[in-house]
């Protein structure tokens, strides 16, 4: 008997962080599924990840520290 299971890979959705700054600071934005808004030390991202985790955890990496605001 023959099984044929299809396996559901996650989609990527669409997440809309906020978080603060401390400056200065160096940015290093290197991932093109982030779109950055900064508005003096106030940033709003939207990123495209498979979760929430995912999203924060490439917007770590492009700050040296960061504030989480929701």
């Amino acid at each position: 008997m023959s099984s044929n299971k299809i396996v559901q890979f996650p989609s990527k959705e669409t997440f809309n962080v906020s978080f603060e700054i401390d400056l200065p600071q160096k940015v290093n934005i290197g991932d093109s599924d982030i779109h950055l808004s900064i508005e003096g030390s106030f940033c709003q991202a939207i990123v495209q990840a498979h979760t929430i985790t995912e999203a924060r955890n490439k917007i770590e990496k492009c700050f040296e520290n960061i504030e989480w605001l929701d």
